[in-house]
């Protein structure tokens, strides 16, 4: 698929699902101006959309020109050199006239907006005035403010959003969520893509995939893809940023994004923080990614358990290499997901500040290890962990489930007793020519108590 089609196949996408804006119109209408392919397919989707959605009852009906909203129009360019060309031009212009107005009429001017959602689960969560969230209630109301606890909904459109609080919210429609203040994270299916998220600067829109906003009460907005990809779009900014699996930005008025360095995690999938958390790993860092980067090391707490995932770049996932599962000096520690891309880095530096006396761990795949493993104190505990790798060109079955099955790599695992709260500084994966075939992993545990 060429990157034109595809560009023009996501902004179609983000049109039809109501979360369009004068960016995306512009971007669209350019590049079906400049080919006719492209411009016979749209009228076709759009004439469908448009007759689906009439006979499904979803458009009650279509108001003239001038009655609230303004037709949405493209302009394309007319040739002048026949008049029979010229005359399909503007039959064209006609019907794409014609469909862009029903389009706006059921975008925005349905009067089921903003669309009811229905609370899948909460947990100690409050209104501001009080009331109690439970799970199966549905809600209404556009403006949302919750005082304490989580709750997580679904939108008409297929959407499902988690909300920490303190949050102010407003749902403009089932595709559409403004974030005043607060943390929400979005899990959207094929269905709702294009589901948008708003702050005060910026505009996120989903590409297929589970992502966290956080909006600050001071303007600053952050955007974590935990999986998939979204795009980024700034106010006032034509061109949006494309942010995939792993990536995070902090945006803040009148400055340039800046990487987020750190995501920690909780055991559940909304369950996370840009701040330090209670763990035992408090930062990591590197010595490659300048500022510009917007990768991230993702510090999950009590995370290595069976079928987690490994590295923040991939679904690859660890493994116990019997039925017995995990190992037990393993189970339950604080893992780094880290980048399985750094593999063929010859230069690499970690640095891993632990904020309390702890065993830390890694897991290897060469033999022997990089020297700088044993300069650092490191050794062997005879101990093997598994890498489950997935499909990949040569192998077609996906990631499975449970202890031993499906384990592609054999890793050693080393350990270091840190007795005091530290950083310890880690090197790469390989030293010369040859090394490791996978990234290293990163674990901790509390040191056990003489």
């Amino acid at each position: 698929m060429s990157e034109g089609r595809e560009r023009f196949e996501e902004l179609l996408e983000t049109t039809l699902s109501g979360a369009s804006s004068a960016e995306v119109c512009d971007e669209l209408a350019t590049l079906v101006a400049g080919n006719a392919e492209l411009r016979r397919e749209y009228v076709a989707q759009m004439r469908m959309h448009a007759l689906l959605q009439w006979r499904s009852g979803k458009v009650d009906t279509v108001q003239a020109p001038g009655h609230g909203e303004q037709e949405s129009v493209i302009e394309f360019p007319i040739a002048p050199a026949r008049p029979q060309r010229a005359a399909r031009w503007l039959a064209l212009a006609a019907t794409i006239l014609v469909l862009c107005g029903l389009a706006a009429v059921w975008f925005h001017q349905n009067p089921r907006s903003p669309a009811e959602l229905a609370v899948l689960e909460a947990e100690g969560a409050t209104w501001s005035d009080g009331r109690a969230i439970k799970a199966g209630d549905r809600i209404r109301q556009a403006k949302l403010d919750l005082a304490s606890g989580r709750f997580r909904f679904s939108t008409s459109a297929g959407a499902l959003v988690s909300v920490t609080a303190p949050a102010r919210l407003e749902v403009v429609n089932s595709m559409r969520l403004r974030v005043v203040s607060g943390r929400v994270t979005a899990d959207v299916p094929e269905r709702a893509h294009g589901f948008t998220i708003e702050t005060a600067d910026a505009r996120v829109v989903d590409l297929g995939t589970r992502f966290g906003v956080e909006a600050s009460a001071d303007g600053r907005t952050s955007v974590v893809v935990f999986e998939g990809k979204v795009d980024v779009a700034r106010d006032g900014t034509a061109q949006p940023q494309r942010l995939t699996q792993g990536e995070a930005v902090r945006l803040e008025n009148g400055k340039s994004a800046a990487r987020i360095e750190n995501v920690h995690r909780g055991a559940r999938p909304d369950d996370w923080s840009l701040r330090e958390g209670p763990g035992l790993i408090r930062h990591v860092r590197d010595n490659l990614r300048a500022s510009d980067s917007t990768k991230f090391y993702e510090i999950v707490e009590h995370g290595l358990v069976e079928d987690t995932r490994a590295y923040v770049d991939r679904d690859h996932q660890w493994n116990g290499m019997d039925a017995a599962g995990m190992p037990e000096i393993l189970r339950g520690a604080d893992l780094v997901r880290t980048f399985n891309n750094d593999k063929r880095a010859t230069d690499l530096e970690i640095t891993v500040e632990l904020s309390r006396p702890a065993t830390l761990y890694l897991f290897l795949d060469k033999k022997p290890p990089p020297a700088w493993v044993d300069t650092a104190g490191f050794t062997d505990t005879g101990t093997k962990i598994g890498l489950d790798e997935g499909p990949s060109a040569n192998r077609a079955v996906t990631t499975a489930t449970g202890a031993a099955n499906s384990i592609d790599r054999i890793f050693s695992v080393w350990k270091l007793e840190v007795g005091e709260p530290r950083t310890v500084q880690l090197g790469p994966p390989r030293e010369g020519a040859t090394g490791a075939k996978a990234m290293y992993g990163i674990a901790a545990k509390p040191l056990a108590k003489p």
